[in-house]
This record gives structure tokens, C-alpha cells and sequence, in this order.
């Protein structure tokens, strides 16, 4: 900047930065920036100003361009009457502008959808650009394999369509190149997403088992991961079959092994249909059952509740009474008694299956 005036300048005003073609055609506002300072620039004086600018990805003023920068005085600067032309300066030798074409496009495309890419070029706009389009798995899309960025344009758009071919292949890395005469290519990765999940299966499972043993099974996936795959376990009965609550798949392999132990609880209960379900991050879920048996016999109590009897005594009026759990059908069971010369005890009792409430026995002769 100099002071071509006969007195001092105030150092206030706007510096603007801008691109253009070697022709003057086609000016591209880069940035701007304010300057100021509280010493003046004396007569005659230089003062040095650079800028850092951030360039555009593509250049599109011509197949040439150079610098231009433009300064509007501020409050307090004077200029001299006719003397704005001044205030603007070319760079002096333009420069080439590389020709060079850029791809727009998502980095990934699900299978069976559709999505649009771009396609941008660099230099002159005056003449229409024919462009070619190539994909490494083409069988895998459907695209136009030109086309045609028309003149006075800087980019042309087109739809890449991914192919449904109902197969579990997983996820699929591929490149679209695009290229023209003169150009530097452009390339873009996308990977194919797979719209067939992977499943889950057990194996492995008994049909019966009992408590107090050891079960082994097999969960699975019918694809294999590249990645640690957590499996999530839940049991319909966690009280009497106790699973765990995930395994992993390693990567690169389809199965993990799963053990559960059985507690020996020594309680009578029921025999039971206990289901097992595992699920898995983008994985269909699997369910596998079992019958889990129980070993322990129920017991019979027989309580005589009195201490004292009368010579006509009976079961009914002492109050005799059998406790007892079980899960079997009904069972008569033979009474026996220490005395037998001074009372007769009913020969069998009988109780009705699943009672587990205390009933009274009753007497019976023969």
C-alpha cells in the first residue's frame, strides 16, 4: 500500500481478495478483511500487507486465473479527487488452472436403494464436458456409464441404484471412478450394506435333561463376523436353569459354546418346558427349548395329634391328619401303628393328587 498523496493517510480501511480469469472475466470474491492502525502513512510511504487465502476445490473463472485485491478506504481516509481506480491491483502473470474432475457421492448405499452422485470439473465452463462413470463391482449397480456436464455448468448429477440379489454376503467395498479427456479422475469409495441380516440358531440342546447335571449347547451365526460378536442370553426360568447373561462370537468365526450347571436343590417340583433366546446386534433372534425333570421324591407325614385316646377312639375325632407335598397322581398309602392290641389304624390312606394342605384321615374297617 503507498501514499501517493502530500500528507499524511489514515490506516483505515477494508482489503478485499478476489480470483478472476487472465481475461479479467468471471471475478470470485476469495475474503476480505479490515485494517487499521493509529499511525499514519506519510507521504510516499509503503506499507507491506500480505493475506492468507483458502482456495477453493474447484476453480472455475477459466483454464487461467490470477489475484486481484481491491481496498475501499474507511472513515478518515481521504482520497484524491478521480484517483479510485488506484485502489485496486492485478496479479501481473496468471497462472494455469489444473483441469481436474471431483466426486460427490454417499459412503454408503443400502441394498436395494438408490442414491445420487455428482460430478464437479475445474477450468472453463464454455464448452460441455463428456464424462465416463466406472464401478469395480458394476454388476452390483445400475448407472449410466456417461455423462454430460453442458456447457456455462460446473457439475452434473446421476443416480447409482445398488441391485437386490436376496444373498447374506455382508457388507461390500467398492469404488466409482469418474474421468474425461484432459481431466484428472476422481474417485469414491461406497460400501454396499447387505439388507439380508444375518440370524442366530442354538444347538446342541437335549430334549430332557434333570437337575443336578451339566448342559452344554451351541449358539451360532449364519455369518461370520469381523468383528467380536455379543450374544445375549435369557432363560423363561433363570431360578432353575441359570444361563448367562451373553457370550461372544470371535471375529471371523460362527459359533461360541455355552455350559449351564443344574442345581441339586432337593425340593419336589414340577417338570417344566424352560425356553432359551438369544439375540445379537443386526442378527435375528433364535429360541430353543428343553424339559427340565425334577429327581426329588416327595415325603408323607402322618401326625397324630393327641397324646391321649379313649378305648372307642377313632382317627376322625383325635384329629389324625397327613401332610404331604408331591407332584404324582393320587396314591393310597398303607397306615401302620405301634399298638395294635389297644387301636386299629385305617390300613390305607388316601390322598388326592397335588393337595398340599393338611387333610384328615378317615377311619376304615376291612
Amino acid at each position: 500500500m503507498t501514499n501517493v498523496g502530500n500528507a499524511n493517510a489514515t490506516v483505515n480501511w477494508t482489503e478485499r481478495y478476489y480470483m478472476e480469469s487472465g481475461a479479467g472475466a468471471n471475478r470470485v470474491l476469495l475474503s476480505q478483511a479490515s485494517h487499521s492502525s493509529g499511525s499514519p502513512l506519510e507521504p510516499s510511504a509503503i506499507l507491506q500487507r500480505s493475506a492468507q487465502l483458502t482456495m477453493p476445490a474447484l476453480i472455475n473463472v477459466g483454464d487461467d486465473a490470477r489475484f486481484v485485491v481491491e481496498v475501499l478506504p474507511g472513515t478518515g481516509l481521504t482520497e484524491l479527487p478521480n484517483s479510485t481506480a488506484n485502489n485496486t491491483g492485478m496479479q501481473a502473470q496468471p497462472w494455469v488452472v489444473r483441469k481436474q474432475l471431483r466426486l460427490l457421492a454417499s459412503n454408503s448405499i443400502l441394498e436395494g436403494s438408490s442414491t445420487t452422485a455428482t460430478v464437479q470439473r475445474s477450468g472453463s465452463l464454455s464448452n460441455a464436458l463428456a464424462v465416463n462413470v466406472g464401478i469395480d463391482e458394476s454388476e452390483r449397480f445400475s448407472f449410466p456409464t456417461n455423462v454430460t456436464i453442458l456447457a456455462g455448468q460446473s457439475s452434473r448429477s446421476f443416480t447409482l441404484t445398488a441391485e437386490d440379489n436376496a444373498l447374506l454376503e455382508g457388507p461390500i467395498a467398492t469404488n466409482v471412478t469418474v474421468s474425461a479427456t484432459g481431466f484428472s479422475p476422481a474417485t469414491r469409495s461406497i460400501t454396499i450394506i447387505d439388507n439380508e441380516s444375518p440370524a442366530l440358531s442354538i444347538t446342541g440342546l437335549p430334549a430332557t435333561t434333570g437337575e443336578g447335571t451339566s448342559v452344554t449347547f451351541q449358539v451360532s451365526t449364519s455369518f461370520s463376523p469381523t468383528a467380536p460378536l455379543q450374544v445375549f442370553l435369557t432363560s423363561s426360568d433363570q431360578a432353575r436353569f441359570v444361563v448367562p447373561a451373553s457370550v461372544t462370537i470371535a471375529a471371523n468365526t460362527t459359533t461360541a459354546n455355552v455350559t449351564v450347571n443344574l442345581p441339586q436343590d432337593q425340593i419336589p417340583e414340577l417338570d417344566i418346558t424352560v425356553t432359551i433366546t438369544a439375540g445379537a446386534l443386526n442378527h435375528a433372534p433364535a429360541t430353543a427349548t428343553l424339559l427340565l425333570t425334577d429327581d426329588d421324591v416327595p415325603g408323607l407325614a402322618s401326625i397324630l395329634q393327641t397324646d391321649t385316646v379313649s378305648e372307642r377312639w377313632s382317627f376322625r375325632r383325635a384329629g389324625h391328619a397327613a401332610a404331604h407335598q408331591r407332584k404324582q397322581p393320587d396314591r393310597l398309602y398303607r397306615a401302620t401303628q405301634r399298638e395294635p392290641a389297644q387301636y386299629a389304624a385305617p390300613p390305607r390312606l388316601h390322598q388326592p393328587c397335588c393337595e398340599l394342605e393338611p387333610a384328615d384321615l378317615h377311619h376304615r374297617r376291612g
